[in-house]
């Protein structure tokens, strides 16, 4: 998978990031809303309401420069018949002399109806842009035949129809990476919509079809108060390691600011407020942030080869990823703990992630042989060919062998 944004960074993206007054709220673009972005541990900016080759996008760019914060920027123009490419090589210019800048985000959550106009904007954008991201995110799979067609009526779409969707955006946009939100979290406290799992290996699968990464988003906010809700930092943790697990590599926050746009209402409170002021979630996002930098350093480059899943059936068992063992490792044991399997140049990485919000697992790897593994956050040193560890609630540790093999057992 050769596409790398970032030039050898994880991908860590913070939606609806600070733009220019509005809707009642002061302009963020300030150094002091970018250097909270750059603390909370984001490292990729899409911008939103500042649109088209504005003054706001320049001091936007700006800002991303000054604090090494890459920016995707918002230009719906590349969607239009009437821009022509001298427009474009405009935007280019302006555009290319910031560091930061680092493509085009197209457009968010496409119908049916917009997938011309997709396929307009990338060949415009191969002509123009051709070494930057053409960034567009996916509708999710439960999102009703509405989001896909319009959005008047709010019946479930059905998997053929999201089928349909899919591979109509992949002939349109050519994609060198799939993007999709999925917000799991739409009831009580830790419960999960159901097709989760299921959904997040859909869009793998189709990544590997087409030997591109995949990104996912984050919940961390409301959309539709009472619909979809704000996260805790447990789960917010859980959705960052369940998404690791499954192969993801790029992390995105919805939402970094709150909207201050005619979807403003629709919205509780973000990583920042409607004043900038950081909520609870921006250092919930932060504390999950600080370990994802380092876990995701080492799964950057790393294939995925699938996963095992945990005995009681948090992740789908008949899975096509799913396995029972790979290469020296046996088994595992913990009856609610996913592993994702990795390999970087040739040795295996486990990332072991325990799917329960309340209680901890005790973890066990079986290995043929003796091995050594070690804890790629804290450095810690395991040995045996049967390794346990406590894992606690809603969390995860990426394990990486040191050597395959130390000795014979027997």
């Amino acid at each position: 998978m050769v596409f790398d944004l970032l030039k050898g960074t994880f991908p860590i993206g913070g939606w609806v990031g600070p733009s220019a007054e509005g809707g009642g709220s002061p302009s963020f673009l300030e150094d002091k809303y970018f250097e909270l972005l750059k603390e909370s541990g984001i490292n990729l900016m899409y911008g939103n309401t500042e649109h088209n080759g504005s003054s706001d996008v320049m001091r936007g760019l700006t800002l991303c420069d000054k604090y090494g914060i890459s920016y995707l920027v918002n230009d719906s123009r590349f969607r239009r018949e009437d821009f022509s490419e001298e427009e474009g090589l405009a935007a280019l210019t302006k555009y290319e002399k910031h560091p930061s800048f680092v493509g085009i985000a197209v457009h968010d959550e496409p119908f049916f109806k917009d997938m011309e106009s997709l396929r307009l904007a990338r060949e415009r954008h191969k002509r123009v842009f051709e070494k930057t991201c053409f960034h567009t995110n996916l509708f999710p799979i439960y999102c009703d035949s509405a989001g896909i067609t319009t959005r008047e009526t709010h019946e479930n779409s059905s998997y053929e129809e999201y089928v349909r969707y899919i591979e109509t955006y992949i002939d349109c946009a050519k994609p060198d990476h799939l993007s999709y939100d999925f917000y799991p979290f739409k009831g009580g406290e830790n419960e999960v919509d159901p097709v989760y799992f299921e959904s997040m290996e859909f869009i793998r699968a189709y990544a590997e079809k087409l030997k591109v990464p995949y990104w996912c988003f984050i919940q961390v906010t409301s959309w539709h108060k009472g619909v979809i809700r704000n996260t805790t930092e447990k789960e917010i943790r859980w959705q960052v390691f369940t998404s690791l697990a499954y192969g993801a590599k790029g992390i995105n926050y919805f939402t970094f600011c709150t909207p201050t746009d005619c979807y403003a209402a629709l919205f509780d409170e973000a990583m920042l407020d409607r004043k900038g002021v950081p909520t609870p979630s921006y250092y919930y996002v932060q504390n999950v942030n600080k370990r994802l930098v380092k876990i995701g350093k080492e799964l950057l480059y790393a294939e995925h080869r699938g996963m095992i899943p945990p005995a009681k059936e948090a992740a789908p068992l008949k899975s096509p990823i799913a396995r029972t063992h790979y290469e020296a490792l046996k088994r595992t044991e913990g009856d609610t703990c996913l592993t994702g399997i990795f390999e970087k140049d040739g040795s295996p990485l486990y990332l072991a992630c325990n799917t329960d919000f309340s209680k901890s697992v005790d973890y066990k790897m079986q290995f043929e042989k003796t091995v050594q593994l070690q804890n790629v956050e804290t450095g810690e040193i395991y040995e045996g060919n049967a390794v346990s560890l406590r894992i606690p609630p809603a969390d995860g540790v990426l394990l990486k062998i040191k050597h395959k093999e130390i000795e014979n057992d027997g």
